[in-house]
């Protein structure tokens, strides 16, 4: 009796769980962003206003020969807080922009190299993305738009850039490159990775599947996120091509505009 009472604990903790999870990007993460944005707003126009101030008002200050090391320090230190309040403003911008792009379902004109930026740029908050794998953006920015939903570009681009993420954990090499270019008429991204990919052939046949599915394609295995990505942007007639080179895992994905 205990333990059933137990498991029906576990499960309403979980239904509870799931219910606030449910909530958070769309409403609870939006309101800790606008709450946020007015205090960051003041302290980084302040902290830029006191060090101009600062350094203007230490150059009609005469110093004595004791004084100017004193005077220096102080300097440093604002100078010091103004650097570490812009670099406070852009990790919120790097939110603001990722939540944004899940919350906007609209069909627009969408700019793909600035999209692979703002994911590349809150994937930074993942630890081991920022410490241990070497990222290098290749990004051609004058290339044409293409049309879409925001929110689906940006969730299947960002379960792409995971499942790479993910398969670099037990690799001894971590390097990611992704490139953006324009091959008439497509514009294409290349992820390029060192991670451990396994069942490469099978893997084949179900982006072959999704090639020629007329509906939605989702596939239960391990591997779900990343064909169930490119599944989505199957809906905008993307083509896949997929390749291992020397160790070099690369996925090309060409949308046309």
């Amino acid at each position: 009796m205990i333990i059933d009472g137990h498991a029906k604990h576990v499960e309403l903790f979980n239904e509870l769980r799931k219910e606030f999870e449910a909530t958070v990007v769309q409403e609870l993460i939006p309101g800790i962003i606008h709450n946020f944005a007015n205090p960051l707003n003041g302290i980084l126009g302040r902290s830029q206003l006191l060090r101009r101030r600062a350094h203007e008002w230490f150059k009609t200050v005469d110093v004595s020969d004791n004084e100017p090391r004193n005077h220096e320090k102080i300097l440093n230190d604002i100078d010091l807080i103004t650097e570490e309040t812009d670099r406070l403003f852009d990790l919120f911008n790097d939110l603001s922009a990722k939540v944004y792009n899940l919350q906007d379902t609209t069909t627009k004109k969408i700019n793909i190299p600035d999209l692979i930026k703002t994911e590349t740029d809150f994937f930074d908050f993942y630890l081991n993305f920022r410490h241990s794998i070497k990222k290098e953006l290749v990004l051609e920015r004058n290339i044409p738009v293409v049309t879409g939903i925001l929110s689906e570009y940006a969730i299947a681009f960002s379960t792409i850039i995971r499942y790479s993420m993910n398969s670099m954990r037990t690799s001894p090499t971590k390097n990611l490159t992704i490139t953006t270019y324009y091959d008439k008429p497509d514009v294409c991204v290349k992820i390029e990775d060192t991670g451990i990919h396994t069942l490469e052939g099978e893997k084949g046949n179900l982006l072959d599947g999704i090639s020629s599915a007329s509906g939605p394609f989702c596939n239960p295995d391990k591997n779900a996120g990343l064909l169930n990505a490119l599944s989505l942007l199957k809906k905008y007639d993307a083509n896949f091509h997929v390749g291992n080179i020397n160790g070099i895992h690369t996925l090309c994905v060409k949308i046309p505009c």
